[in-house]
């Protein structure tokens, strides 16, 4: 069973602490591997994983930019598959 993936950007540290506690709880009942933005693996692909949970605070109501710029990367794999989200 591919894992579950976290990636969360956390300006001050609160979005690093709720990312820990749902990994807390999902890794009960699947594998789970979680991972700042900013500190992705080399050999990183989206591809290895079952599903993904993504977490970011808002800045005047919209997602943090590093989240937005990882979104465009990985939505224009051509192996990325469903989803979407606003442009801004």
């Amino acid at each position: 069973m591919k894992p579950l993936l976290i990636i969360y950007f956390s300006g001050v540290g609160n979005t690093k602490t709720v990312a820990g506690i749902i990994k807390s709880y999902a890794y009960k009942k699947i594998p789970t591997e979680i991972y700042s933005i900013e500190n992705l693996p080399d050999n990183f692909t989206i591809n290895n994983y079952s599903a993904v949970i993504l977490g970011t605070p808002t800045y005047h109501s919209e997602p943090a930019k590093p989240l937005i710029k990882f979104l465009e990367t990985v939505t224009s794999s051509p192996t990325c598959r469903g989803g979407s989200f606003p442009s801004l």
